[in-house]
């Protein structure tokens, strides 16, 4: 180990931990663990990535650094057409904690982190996180444990089976997630005792699927809310919480008392209750022109009293739609994704390579989970006072039901991003206000309330998420953090391990974290190691590709 003496630092991510829900809930005693670890560690708020989305935010936790250094700003890459890619670890391009800690010596443990696929060799173990396709290949490095782990696993992959909550079966779907989490928490105990490890991260990430989808249960004022159903359900994600405790408080116990851990999560979740369909909006400025399909499904429907919501449900519900999507030869699902628009099926990822006049349009929103508006330079006199139009409109702009502005922070692409991807990332980006939803699609009006399509989405990300830290020794006791963001982590993880910290990382060390005894004898370091990383990686297939945005689809986060 390279001069220092050795230690190490155990993180747990919780994907969606909502800080107003662990602090309410703790301050009622009704989470004892998170209670306890509050009051004897350090404890804060913390700041996530904009847009608060799943791989920006896990991904520069790790790195340290800005998507501008890492370059994951989303779910997909747009293509110069407009179409989307899936975005995989071979896109990120800087180094993680992992590499890092490999460098100088160490040895890590990566368990279910998202982004991850393909898993990259180094030394250490990982088994990646979603979206992970499947597990016949790229799933766990190094390669000859993949064995392992499957039986360990039971071949199974590590994430919730969703088509449970389409066929309305919510008691099996909250069963399915305790076992997955039961699962996680089985092979993390396994890999403690089994490993040699200086850097060790677990996530536990369905979390998220149930806040996403449960929401509606404890919230009355919320459209989706059915008083039968919330005296069934309305303390399942309460439940869900204190069933993780259970697992945190299980995991603690195995550690040493000096180990440094560290419990955080991407970001937060509140409430969503109203869609802001961005796109219409742009459309009746006469910023946005789409090419007319010859024919709209949406209105064919319409006519006969049906919706392609409704279809899809019963699709769902009946167990046809996964059946058809297994037994479609791939040639007649090829033609059905190149032939038919997007806003006339949804039945793919919003395409809009096929449904936008790009030569004749000015902005549109390119991806409802990324938040990111592109301009067309070409078509755009001046690009800095039409993004000044673009910034007035939206933060002038009021829900005429609600009389309420939708929209919080827009964001020139430069105020958020800086490094040598730079160009990657859209033109602007918006914050919407809270309980506001963007819908990326053209729908049938600006404003509408969230409706039910495969599954309730009835709450969505914000951006604070929760912090924790704590140790018998070289970390404060009852202490409280501010101004504590996502970036943070990286170089804080580094600095209680006693690895110097490489000056290119934006986030900082969590200096007020450690005791002066900690401090004096391991004073932060810093090395001008280079972050710059070149993917090693075997590249997703297409196949591959198919099977991640039918998983992003089944969750939610894509049309």
């Amino acid at each position: 180990m390279a001069d220092r003496t050795r230690k190490q630092v155990f993180v747990i991510g919780l994907d969606s931990a909502a800080p107003a829900l662990v602090e309410r809930w703790a301050g009622e005693g009704k989470l004892p663990v998170f209670k306890r670890l509050m009051e004897t560690g350090c404890y804060g708020r913390l700041e996530s990535t904009a847009p608060a989305l799943t791989p920006p935010a896990w991904t520069t936790s790790v790195t340290g650094v800005n998507p501008g250094k890492h370059n994951i700003y989303d779910f997909f890459r747009v293509t110069p057409e407009h179409g989307k890619e899936i975005v995989s670890s071979n896109d990120r391009g800087s180094k993680a904690i992992w590499n890092l800690v490999d460098e100088f010596g160490g040895r890590s443990i990566i368990l279910n982190l998202p982004i991850t696929y393909p898993a990259e060799e180094f030394n250490g173990i990982m088994i990646t996180g979603m979206p992970t396709p499947n597990v016949n290949k790229g799933f766990v490095s190094p390669a000859n444990i993949r064995d392992e782990i499957l039986r360990l696993t039971n071949g199974r992959q590590l994430a919730v089976d969703p088509h449970k909550l389409m066929r309305g079966e919510e008691h099996e779907f909250l069963q399915d997630l305790e076992a997955v989490t039961d699962l996680i928490s089985r092979l993390t105990t396994h890999l403690i005792n089994g490993s040699d490890w200086d850097f060790f991260m677990v996530v536990f990430d369905d979390l998220d699927r149930l806040q996403h989808t449960f929401w509606h249960h404890m919230d009355p004022n919320h459209t989706f809310y059915d008083k039968e159903k919330a005296q069934i359900y309305q303390d399942a994600i309460l439940h869900f919480y204190q069933f993780l405790e259970e697992k945190i408080e299980d995991i603690i116990s195995m550690l040493d008392e000096e180990t440094v851990i560290m419990i955080f999560s991407d970001h937060g979740m509140g409430p969503v209750y109203r869609n802001f369909h961005i796109n219409n909006f742009f459309e009746e400025r006469g910023w946005l022109k789409s090419k007319k399909p010859l024919f709209s499904m949406k209105e064919i429907l319409r006519s006969m009293g049906l919706s392609l919501e409704r279809m899809k449900l019963f699709l769902d519900s009946s167990g046809m739609r996964v059946l058809a999507r297994r037994l479609l030869p791939p040639g007649v699902k090829n033609y059905v994704r190149k032939n038919l628009p997007a806003e006339g099926i949804e039945l793919e990822i919003i395409d809009w390579s096929k449904t936008l006049d790009w030569s004749n349009s000015l902005a549109y929103l390119s991806s409802r989970t990324g938040q990111g508006i592109m301009i067309n330079r070409d078509n755009v006199e001046d690009y800095e006072a039409f993004r000044e139009e673009i910034i007035e409109s939206l933060l002038n702009l009021k829900d005429p039901e609600t009389g309420r502005h939708v929209v919080k922070r827009v964001y020139k692409k430069e105020e958020l991003f800086q490094g040598p991807y730079l160009n990657n990332a859209p033109d602007m980006l918006l914050e919407p206000a809270e309980t506001y939803e963007l819908q990326e699609k053209l729908g049938a009006s600006v404003f509408q309330d969230v409706n039910v399509s495969r599954v309730p989405i009835s709450a969505n990300h914000q951006k604070e998420g929760i912090l924790l830290l704590f140790s018998k020794r070289d970390l404060h006791q009852g202490h409280n953090l501010s101004d504590v963001k996502i970036a943070d982590i990286a170089p804080t993880v580094l600095c209680a391990l006693g690895f110097s910290v490489p000056r290119d990382m934006d986030g900082r060390v969590i200096v007020e974290a450690f005791d002066e005894a900690f401090l004096k004898n391991s004073p932060v370091r810093y090395s001008d190691i280079s972050l710059n990383m070149e993917s090693a990686s075997e590249s997703m297939t297409s196949t591959d590709e198919a099977k991640v945005a039918d998983r992003l689809r089944d969750l939610g986060y894509i049309d």
